[in-house]
């Protein structure tokens, strides 16, 4: 407990105790409504300054027992959420003044469910933009705003260029940035694949523009950053192939790390760059900011997704042929961007799965150092989703489902996951579509327990599939995890709009 809060504290039992012995010090009442609490559930709420809880089991009013004094500090957090729901405070922390604070605003949904309260009914459709392609990368900005960044087809040639939209907690457009909320940038042919939200409202995009590793940085505004790079956009090419980068991390020194697909020497390597904090390579790494690797004997090297460990190291995935099938490999970066030799084998580990093929979608790190990693398996025809959990030194996980391996379906013929993060709770939520064979693929979620388990409160027995009512094939391509536990989808609406959905946690 921090020296404010200790005080606080102090101060509200001083207060009590005051009134209870004819002190002047007027006291309120505590409390606010709560809607959404299934039938029969309950749900617990503590105000953290005084200790006190209360527990509620229906709809309605509610109050904490004991009355607190004017000036004294209040904070209300939930305790212990309904069975199988998810639940959300409004205007929970404060200050008591001169009368009762009765606005304090929980709401609750079902786990696995769209919350009606983001966009329209659960979704955000941005069809401006035709033909659109897709929502690569989400962040919150430290004021609490939503910023997805992605790319879309222009409409002739080559011409993709990068978009990003910004809408506040509940998905209405942020008319401060860009064009009411809008940001499309023409740099050549341009792609956005992941997005990091600056200190102060700005932002970067990290991704590949003219077959080059690139970095655009976005000010508050949503317009390019002429100070850095050129233009705002820092262009980086590793050899004379098609080179894209696929994460982005902030570094000490104010610049940036990004990792992604480098061709060089013929053949495809994991490349990292480092820029300074104006956008350029920084001459101390590498050679000109730029170092390539590659594991000696594998081939067809696909770079997928990069997570930074609470350690600081950094853990690339991807899939390869490192014998006569395809499997997913991890490589493990030190912080400042050299391969860590002391991982796996030379800084590269993987695995397999009973000689079929394995393809990487996205990494997590979860709080314990280990690793879960969204995949696909194919044998003969056969597509089923893969969760699988490592250690931290890239082995897998027997504790997770037995052997560190979960399969699962959504149903559909090829169905496939795009992204993987983990609730604060340690459930891991992974999101892809359910592929069905001469018909529209369906948005779709599915939620595991710590031991590798399909989490049954969640959706229809741990899965969650969406018919949006668009008429389209919908697709995750990333999400993340709210700090309030609701979980945001970034995606498509294939060939017509942008799109992004929140479900309750």
């Amino acid at each position: 407990m921090n020296k404010s809060v200790r005080l606080a504290v102090v101060l509200t039992m001083l207060a009590v105790w005051l009134a209870a012995c004819g002190g002047s010090t007027p006291t309120y009442v505590l409390g606010g409504s709560i809607s959404g609490l299934g039938t029969g559930k309950g749900i617990s709420l503590s105000e953290t300054v005084s200790g006190q809880t209360v527990a509620v089991v229906s709809n309605g009013s509610f109050a904490f027992a004991n009355k607190l004094p004017k000036g004294a500090s209040y904070k209300v957090e939930i305790a212990i959420n309904p069975a199988a729901q998810g639940c959300v405070i409004e205007d929970g922390a404060g200050t008591i003044g001169d009368g009762d604070v009765l606005g304090v605003k929980v709401t609750c949904g079902n786990s696995g469910t769209l919350d009606g309260s983001f966009g329209s009914g659960g979704k955000l459709v941005e069809p401006l933009m035709i033909p659109s392609r897709e929502i690569n990368a989400l962040a919150m900005t430290d004021a609490g705003q939503i910023l997805a960044a992605g790319t879309y087809y222009a409409g002739s040639g080559p011409s993709f260029d990068f978009v990003a939209l910004r809408t506040d907690a509940n998905g209405v457009y942020d008319g401060d940035f860009a064009s009411g909320g809008k940001l499309q940038l023409d740099f050549g042919s341009d792609a956005a694949t992941d997005v990091l939200a600056l200190p102060g409202g700005g932002a970067v995009m990290a991704g590949r523009s003219d077959g080059d590793f690139a970095l655009l940085k976005l000010t508050a505004a949503g317009a390019a950053d002429a100070s850095f790079g050129s233009s705002g956009l820092a262009k980086v090419d590793f050899d004379s192939g098609s080179d894209s980068a696929v994460a982005v991390f902030t570094m000490d020194d104010g610049g940036f790390l990004l990792v992604g697909r480098a061709w060089v020497g013929s053949k495809t390597q994991l490349g990292v760059l480092r820029l300074n904090a104006a956008g350029q390579p920084l001459s101390a790494f590498g050679a000109n900011g730029k170092a390539a690797y590659v594991a000696a004997g594998w081939s067809n090297l696909s770079i997928r997704d990069a997570v930074r460990t609470a350690g600081g190291k950094i853990v690339v995935v991807g899939h390869a042929n490192t014998g006569s099938d395809r499997d997913v490999w991890l490589a493990r970066l030190n912080a400042d961007g050299t391969l860590d030799s002391g991982f796996g084998s030379g800084g590269w580990t993987s695995f397999d799965y009973d000689g079929d093929d394995q393809y990487a979608r996205g990494i997590a790190a979860q709080a314990d150092g280990k690793l879960v990693i969204a995949a696909r398996n194919y044998d003969s025809g056969d597509y089923q989703l893969l969760v699988a959990r490592t250690n931290a030194d890239g082995t897998l996980d027997a504790s997770f489902d037995g052997d560190g391996l979960a399969f699962g379906s959504f149903g559909g013929e090829y169905d496939d996951y795009g992204a993987i993060a983990v609730q604060a709770d340690g459930k891991i939520v992974v999101a892809g579509r359910k592929g069905i064979s001469g018909s529209d693929d369906l948005l779709a979620l599915a939620r595991y327990q710590s031991d590798g388990s399909l989490d049954a409160s969640f959706g229809d027995g741990g899965m969650a599939v969406f018919d949006l009512g668009l008429s389209e094939t919908t697709y995750a391509n990333d999400l993340l995890i709210q700090p309030d536990g609701r979980i945001l989808v970034g995606g498509s609406k294939l060939g017509d709009a942008l799109l992004l959905v929140r479900v309750w946690q």
